[in-house]
């Protein structure tokens, strides 16, 4: 609901998405401190992140700490590939579905919109149907490589999540045979060290501190 409010705000109220109008302005009541908070949608993006990082990990440390380290290596391998096929089919589905309709003019309205963020988010047809399975394939591509879906803009996220996973994995993987305090000290230095790299969108990696 949180995101879907800061959507509705970028296309018709942006001015909230910032703390002010101007460093002379006073700000409005939905930019102050908290109550700004439903008009932002990366903090509910991270919570999300978050929380599935968290959950990606309970299986695996808790087979950890009893003893089952094998099983808890297979839980990690089985749960790679579960994670991939589960961010990247849904993403296909939606790409392909959102490409579709783009080609047969659905967004052209959209496209002509004076609300921001319907207008930048609605792409234009392809030149030729040749082109648009061309697109359409560099757009799958771009998707997991850097994170640009211009058929579905809001997959930019599927990246993130599918790379804090990966690193979760990698994580526990490399701590299933240490001791609780072991592993929250080397999370504790993997934290320090991606901060250091400016990495900040990995800090679901260290979830597992406080197992």
């Amino acid at each position: 609901m949180m995101v879907i409010g800061s959507h509705l705000v970028l296309c018709f109220a942006r001015s909230y998405v910032f703390p002010a109008a101007g460093p002379d302005i006073s700000p409005d009541i939905f930019q102050l401190p908290i109550i700004r908070l439903p008009t932002q949608g990366l903090p509910w993006v991270l919570l999300f992140i978050t929380l599935s990082s968290y959950a990606a990990a309970l299986k695996p440390i808790k087979l950890s700490r009893s003893g089952k380290a094998g099983e808890a290596l297979s839980s990690l391998a089985s749960s790679s590939f579960r994670r991939t096929s589960r961010l990247f089919l849904p993403s296909l589905a939606a790409t392909i579905l959102s490409w579709f309709l783009c080609q047969v003019g659905a967004y052209e309205v959209g496209r002509s919109s004076d609300a921001w963020w319907i207008s930048v988010t609605s792409q234009e047809a392809s030149r030729s149907w040749i082109a648009a399975i061309k697109d359409l394939a560099n757009c799958i591509i771009e998707t997991w490589t850097s994170g640009n879906n211009y058929y579905d803009q809001p997959q930019w996220t599927f990246l993130v999540i599918f790379q804090t996973s990966m690193l979760t994995y990698t994580l526990l993987l490399a701590t299933v045979h240490a001791q609780s305090k072991h592993r929250m000290l080397i999370s504790l230095g993997f934290y320090a060290y991606n901060w250091k790299c400016g990495q900040c969108k990995f800090f679901p990696l260290f979830l597992s501190i406080r197992i």
